[in-house]
């Protein structure tokens, strides 16, 4: 499991590392294309980390991302999961009515169902987009 962590208060550096048993198929697959997103995006493998910590960190901090129980009343309060699964079955209806879908659109969407800004717009589109392509449904960039 490795060793306890320290308190963010009592570390003497800014640095963090983890180990990546390349030696595993599954986890050499996911670091190679790990560094493809990497190459293709531009961003540092720090920035990489830091986008991935975040949405983790989004996604279940206030609790784990799971339906919430006052979500099937009418008009009740549904979790970012539950948002995000609406706009992938919103789009997926669209696609099957004929229509196109741009990835503009849904970034659009996210930011006025899941008042998303910045960076987190564009890690929850690609993760949508990404849905939906696995759907069957082709994204226009």
């Amino acid at each position: 499991m490795g060793r306890k962590l320290k308190p963010l208060q009592d570390r003497g550096t800014n640095l963090f590392h983890f180990r990546a048993p390349l030696d595993n198929p599954l986890c050499y697959d996911i670091m190679e294309k790990a560094y493809t997103i990497i190459r293709r995006e531009s961003l540092s493998f720090d920035e990489l980390c830091n986008n991935a910590i975040e949405e983790y960190v989004g996604r279940h901090f206030d609790g784990n991302y799971q339906t919430i129980l006052g979500s099937y009343e009418p008009d009740g309060v549904k979790s970012e999961g539950q948002r995000e699964q609406e706009i992938i079955r919103y789009y997926e209806k669209r696609c099957k009515d004929g229509y196109e879908v741009r990835l503009s659109e849904i970034k659009t969407r996210i930011r006025e169902i899941l008042g998303y800004e910045g960076n987190k717009v564009k890690v929850a589109a690609d993760r949508i987009a990404e849905h939906l392509y696995e759907l069957g449904v082709k994204i226009w960039r």
